[in-house]
């Protein structure tokens, strides 16, 4: 690992043993990969061939079978504030407000007094846009509220790396892209303090409108099998460019399920 490198995936490989089947299933092999500060990086792929089991290893709550995963010079052997998660589901806790839902990593890290955990609840949710829906319970909220409630507990522990699985998939297009652009912006003027992203996604217009690599993932098991290096940077690519960007990748799909 070099020191600009904030993630580094090594010759990862996971298995998963099968107590019924009696036997053991290969998931992932072979991934190589690097995540450097400044970077959102995407991953794409079919489904069923491991996008968020390699996610969840990066988070340090699953292990790979051979290979390792290290993060700022460190192997991840458990999960670690250091890296937050935010999930397709919104995986909220049905019964704690929005601020409760946001105070939750911190109440459980023990790090901070209440006087400090409620100021942090108070500026995220400025931040990410639930100023008055601070005493409301999940099931009041539309799906983007939900999923800005998720940023926010996600963001309240400050951290370095935020994996994102299928983040958007479950909210319709246009608040899909209002929230990817807002979270955007917030970390491109500095509001932020997490130095790169990695998300999984099935969407290839928005992994070309957001990232700055995407890795192509196919394959059982598992593996890269293609690296797509986006020059221009994100706020400077045209509509036209990503829609050209867009089919390539498209195209290059078709043509890995004829093989």
């Amino acid at each position: 690992m070099t020191n600009s490198e904030l993630l580094n995936v090594k010759h990862v490989s996971k298995k998963f043993e099968h107590a019924e089947k009696s036997g053991i299933r290969p998931v992932l092999t072979d991934i190589n990969l690097a995540v450097k500060p400044g970077q959102f990086i995407s991953i794409i792929g079919p489904s069923g061939v491991g996008k968020s089991t390699l996610l969840r290893m990066m988070a340090g709550i699953s292990r790979p079978s051979t290979g390792t995963i290290d993060f700022a010079g460190r192997q991840i052997v458990k999960p670690s504030q250091r890296i937050s998660m935010v999930f397709q589901n919104f995986a909220l806790f049905p019964w704690l407000t929005v601020q409760k839902n946001i105070a939750f990593g911190l109440e459980n890290s023990r790090k901070h007094n209440q006087g400090q955990i409620q100021q942090k609840v108070r500026d995220l949710i400025n931040l990410i846009g639930l100023k008055g829906l601070e005493a409301a319970y999940p099931y009041e909220l539309s799906g983007g509220m939900k999923q800005r409630v998720g940023f926010a507990r996600a963001l309240a522990v400050d951290p370095e790396l935020l994996l994102l699985d299928e983040p958007f998939s479950a909210l319709d297009v246009l608040t899909g892209e209002q929230l990817s652009s807002d979270l955007m912006t917030l970390w491109r003027q500095g509001d932020l303090n997490m130095k790169a992203l990695v998300m999984i996604t099935h969407n290839i217009s928005e992994a070309v409108r957001l990232s700055n690599v995407i890795y192509v993932m196919n394959g059982s098991p598992g593996t890269l099998v293609r690296v797509y290096r986006l020059k221009t940077p994100v706020e400077q690519r045209t509509a036209s460019q990503i829609m050209r960007k867009t089919l390539e990748i498209t195209q290059y799909f078709k043509q890995m399920n004829r093989r």
